[in-house]
């Protein structure tokens, strides 16, 4: 099978390739000397798997992470690197190392695990994080919708002038096919009317190319892409800031080695992780008992959400890249309601440490 590798100063990185030759900068490929598109069709391609950087054998290995994402601020860190933002008190300065070539996916290195180690559903690390939400899109609970505007039938296309839309899509109600005959409902604040998806997607990059089948957005922008996942029947959005999307476009049906890269807003993701810490853990979590919790996941910031890295300035992000692979589905045609989400168990201000009725704090 064709694999197009990332680009880099001096050489080539392939991902998933542990023969490859790393030189620099983890990078997608450059903008192509090339003209426009010849084609205005859409098409489109929902994620039917993800990829969160655990090893080959479905083991959590710290290292596993190295070889998914993108050099994102264009500096080669190692923990004794002194050129690059502040980290969080009392973070260790091996939460600033990058991967192979640069690649910053501090997300990967650093808060998966924590997740997996200490939050229900994902008790230990036998549970593998990839493994759990790529079931759930098989089944049909949440995937991403991509839909390009300019990509030919050609798997070696290269042409400038492409345009990307994202739509997030909830619970099908059936198990997809991923054909086109699943035409896949997008959520209401995918699109800018908030009810057809004719007024257009909310998240477009509109500076995307295509290099020998490589589709590349985001290099130019900043756009902020929600991609939202459904863990144990609960919603967390992910506002990956400064995307940057890539795929190969293997054949006309599908979109392989895809990554997501960017950088989560630190005190975004903490709350979304406290939200679905307080519906999914119960109120052992609610108040200051996530205080500890949200220490370490502020410790893993290692960026600035802009994507760049700089001295003498506190590091305000965290760097994440997902891997994925979609497959061509029908047009989206329908939209759907964003569910309401489940209720907290700490709305009604009870916490470990002071449960209103003076008993058990609710370890259930």
């Amino acid at each position: 099978m064709r694999r197009v590798g990332l680009v880099l100063s001096g050489g080539l990185f392939w991902i998933g390739c542990h023969s490859a030759v790393v030189s620099t900068h983890a990078e997608p490929p450059a903008e192509p000397d090339a003209g426009a598109t010849d084609t205005q069709t859409k098409t489109t391609f929902a994620i039917d798997s993800v990829r969160f950087g655990e090893s080959g054998n479905g083991k959590l290995v710290g290292a596993a992470w190295r070889s998914l994402g993108y050099d994102l601020d264009g500096k080669l860190t190692t923990k004794d690197s002194t050129g690059v933002c502040t980290l969080a008190a009392g973070a260790p300065k091996t939460d600033q190392v990058d991967g192979d070539g640069g690649i910053d996916n501090s997300f990967a290195a650093n808060v998966i695990a924590l997740i997996v180690s200490g939050l229900s559903p994902w008790q230990g690390p036998e549970v593998i994080v990839t493994d759990v939400e790529t079931a759930a899109i098989q089944q049909g609970r949440f995937t991403l919708q991509i839909q390009v505007q300019g990509l030919s039938e050609d798997p070696a296309q290269t042409a400038l002038g492409l345009r990307v839309a994202t739509f997030a899509s909830d619970a099908l109600g059936s198990v997809p096919a991923f054909d086109s005959t699943t035409d896949w409902p997008v959520l209401d604040q995918s699109v800018e009317d908030e009810n057809t998806v004719a007024s257009g997607a909310v998240v477009r990059f509109e500076d995307a190319y295509v290099t020998g089948g490589t589709l590349v957005a985001g290099m130019s922008s900043r756009i902020t892409l929600p991609f939202r996942l459904i863990v144990n029947e609960i919603p967390i959005t992910l506002a990956v800031h400064s995307a940057i999307l890539t795929f190969d476009h293997v054949d006309a049906a599908s979109a392989a080695n895809g990554v997501l890269a960017g950088v989560l807003d630190v005190n975004e993701m903490i709350d979304a992780i406290r939200g679905f810490v307080e519906v999914n853990n119960g109120r052992a979590f609610c108040g200051s008992a996530f205080d500890g919790i949200a220490q370490q996941l502020a410790q893993s910031a290692d960026i600035l959400v802009d994507r760049y890295n700089a001295p003498g300035i506190p590091c305000d992000g965290v760097s994440i890249a997902i891997g994925f692979h979609a497959t061509r589905v029908a047009n989206p045609t329908q939209v759907a309601a964003m569910p309401t989400p489940p209720p907290s168990l700490c709305d009604d201000g009870g916490a470990l440490d002071g449960a209103p009725d003076g008993g058990d704090a609710g370890l259930d």
